[in-house]
């Protein structure tokens, strides 16, 4: 599982997400393991309309969360802004957190390595 923690406030998220939630479709369509993934969003500190707008013009097809007082960005994992993304096994163990801008090759090696732990 993968936690993308992004919002519409977040300069980076607008030049990360679009093709970071291209990349999680086309995977998805594919025959390789890396289909099985899931990918959850939260989006911080934004207003549900304004999170909403950056989740359709982003072309996110995955869950996102509202995290619209940034406590589980904040408070729960501690993070000081977006992005952030957090790989998780499937015993539940966070693998890695990866903070600023991921590209999707990025993406693909840490999941990848995620699959294969």
């Amino acid at each position: 599982m993968v936690v993308l923690f992004m919002g519409d406030w977040c300069t980076i998220c607008h030049s990360e997400i679009p093709p970071l939630a291209a990349k999680i479709t086309a995977l998805r369509s594919e025959r390789g393991a890396l289909r099985r993934l899931t990918v959850i969003g939260v989006d911080s500190a934004d207003t549900l309309s304004d999170a909403q707008s950056f989740m359709k013009s982003s072309g996110i097809t995955f869950p996102v969360g509202d995290d619209a007082t940034a406590q589980v960005m904040n408070g729960l994992y501690g993070f000081k802004g977006d992005p952030y993304a957090v790989f998780i096994e499937g015993s539940g163990r966070i693998m890695t957190i990866h903070p600023g801008p991921l590209s999707p090759s990025q993406f693909v090696a840490l999941e990848s390595e995620l699959l294969t732990s």
